[in-house]
């Protein structure tokens, strides 16, 4: 049975797993989790199930952040209302804002090599061997296009790096790709202005 199949026995409102009164009616859920002495939830989790307070003083779950998300979508939360999980107090939006995952470690070769910027690095690499004259201008006009299609990659993606790759591609591609080309050109017009 999953979170989605669960129902309050008083008032049929959908629930979670994790709550301990219902969001709807406010009936108890877990009899053994809340004894009828006991005047307040139990103490939530830090850092796992958050206690939810709205503005008159009302206290609901403790909820985990997954439950806190369907009750917010449902309408049954709103976002400004407090939230503590025990040891920190915040409202349900800060609760929700937090990162789900823990984030991906960069990798140290991330600044050498910019994988995840495919356009600087072909610019890069083009824009090195450009200098071969006969392959000059193959390889540095393509450099230079691609070095400045890098640079707007990273505009959207600047965890991909590759700045200087892209400037690399730009600037020794650009320079001997359009040097080559007018080098070409010039071989051919200055014999035809001789005539």
């Amino acid at each position: 049975m999953t979170s989605a199949d669960l129902h309050c026995p008083k008032c049929n409102a959908r629930v979670y797993a994790t709550d301990l009164t219902c969001m709807e009616c406010g009936a108890p859920l877990h009899a053994h989790a809340t004894p009828s002495s006991s005047p307040s939830a139990p103490a939530p989790q830090p850092g796992v199930t958050w206690l939810v307070s709205t503005p008159d003083g009302k206290e609901w779950g403790p909820y985990t952040r997954e439950a806190l998300q369907g009750y917010v979508n449902q309408g049954s939360i709103l976002v400004s209302w407090a939230a503590t999980d025990g040891s920190v107090t915040t409202n349900v939006s800060g609760v929700l804002a937090q990162p789900t995952a823990t984030p991906q470690k960069s990798s140290s070769y991330d600044g050498i090599i910019p994988y995840k910027n495919p356009r600087a690095l072909i610019a890069y690499y083009l824009g090195i061997f450009s200098f071969i004259p006969i392959l000059g201008i193959l390889l540095g006009i393509p450099a230079f296009i691609l070095g400045i299609q890098g640079l707007g990659y990273l505009k959207q993606h600047p965890e991909a790096k590759g700045v200087v790759h892209a400037w690399i591609g730009i600037i020794v591609g650009g320079l001997f790709g359009f040097g080559y080309l007018v080098l070409v050109v010039l071989a051919f017009v200055l014999p035809a202005l001789e005539r």
